[in-house]
């Protein structure tokens, strides 16, 4: 058979049911092509910025960001020496809880302060900046926020090939230098990349800058507030409307406030003669407490609000669910609920794994940073002046997981120690 005919035949029988269009779904647009040309300036921008505003306007959202924050970096993650040099490694985590306390140059906050901004910056603009600088002879760094790192004008011609998105990479594609703009005036200043680390999670080879961590969920969490604001302007009419009367003649009974000479009055006798009076007025006068008043052909109902109705709240747990699910977060963390033991213990120690791999990835830049002050103050401070070889071995401390049988999962570590599975 020709080569032609098989390739022909190919397409049409060995064929991918996803990779057909079909009219049955909705046609969305795709693009197909590096991370640098997906995520682009304007694309980027208008993701952190939503991300920004939920952060400040939706409570579910900034329950993630506190929960996030709680997990990955708790109250400070602690890092401690670990060279060969037992003494060594005693001075320079003196040194290094010393600096703690003024760590940031801009601002009055410790280093542990600064980790948990650093970890809500890196779930809500997906990343950020800590610049390696100094103050005298002293080391400091500086936070600076994802959109204060932009490409200068005077480089935009050569954006997409020397500078991307304000980072500057070489003839590999690494990243050599930071481009960002002054937090007062428009002016751009250009930061090696040996002085800035760059604190994000990229998920492609040629993506040099950050995501939200809800990208995929700032629909979903959209479509949320706006349902939340139509149900609550329901749920105010359904409020302030609390009687509803059908007159036959389509005219308001003096009972409910609005007079009409339609329904008259009554005739009151007295010795001087009579005179007509409001219906309203004379049963009032007559029996007393509130009265309403209507003819024996209208019809008054009370109106019981009744939303938001049941389907409308689980709708609302079916999107809340999603928007857990895009931050890597269970729902029953956010909103605790009686579960089935097993599965809550599942889902909680699949939450533990999952904030300490996010523990470890920032751990990793927070080693850098480390490293940085004890390199520099070793220029001046002779308790650390010299340095091991493996001087710049680090281990660091855990946080908190958020597991509920502490006294279980540590009596099946003891157990996995005595048997040799675990070492």
């Amino acid at each position: 058979m020709k080569r032609w005919l098989i390739n022909f035949l190919s397409r049409i029988v060995n064929r991918y049911d996803a990779a057909s269009f079909t009219t049955s779904r909705s046609y969305r647009p795709l693009t197909y092509g590096d991370a640098r040309v997906d995520l682009t300036k304007g694309t980027r921008e208008v993701l952190q910025a939503r991300s920004r505003d939920f952060e400040r306007n939706s409570p579910l959202y900034t329950k993630l960001c506190d929960i996030w924050e709680q997990y990955t970096v708790g109250t400070g993650i602690q890092l401690y020496s670990a060279s060969s040099d037992a003494e060594w490694n005693i001075a320079a985590d003196r040194v290094w809880e010393r600096w703690k306390p003024v760590a940031d140059i801009q601002s009055r906050l410790g280093f542990d302060n600064l980790q948990g901004i650093i970890s809500r910056s890196l779930f809500v603009d997906g990343e950020i900046f800590v610049v390696l600088t100094r103050e005298g002879q002293f080391p400091r760094v500086q936070l600076v926020e994802a959109h204060r790192c932009k490409t200068p004008p005077q480089l935009e011609k050569f954006e997409g090939v020397r500078v991307i998105d304000g980072v500057e990479i070489d003839e590999n594609g690494r990243p050599i230098g930071y481009w960002f703009i002054a937090a007062q005036g428009d002016k751009f200043a250009r930061y090696d990349a040996d002085n800035v680390v760059h604190i994000f999670e990229p998920s492609r080879p040629s993506q040099y800058r950050g995501t939200p961590y809800i990208t995929a969920a700032l629909n979903v969490l959209h479509d949320r507030e706006d349902l939340r604001a139509l149900e609550m302007k329901a749920a105010k009419d359904a409020a302030d409307l609390s009687t509803v009367v059908y007159s036959q003649s389509g005219e308001p009974p003096p009972g409910l406030g609005l007079l009409s000479q339609k329904f008259g009055g009554v005739s009151v006798q007295t010795e001087s003669g009579s005179y007509t009076e409001n219906k309203r007025e004379y049963y009032q006068s007559a029996v007393g407490g509130r009265v309403v008043v209507a003819q024996s052909t209208d019809k008054i109902e009370q109106h019981v609000p009744a939303r938001p109705g049941a389907d409308t709240r689980e709708y609302w747990r079916l999107l809340d669910a999603d928007v857990c699910a895009a931050a890597g977060i269970p729902i029953s963390l956010v909103f605790p609920d009686s579960m089935q033991g097993t599965v809550y213990r599942g889902a909680l120690d699949a939450a533990a794994a999952f904030f300490r791999c996010k523990t470890a990835l920032l751990s990793t830049y927070f080693r850098r940073i480390r490293n940085y002050v004890i390199e520099t103050s070793a220029r001046f401070d002779r308790t650390i002046a010299r340095l091991p070889d493996d001087w710049r071995r680090v281990s660091n401390g855990t946080v908190r997981a958020p597991n509920v049988d502490i006294g279980r999962n540590s009596t099946a570590i003891i157990n996995e120690l005595a048997a040799g599975i675990r070492t």
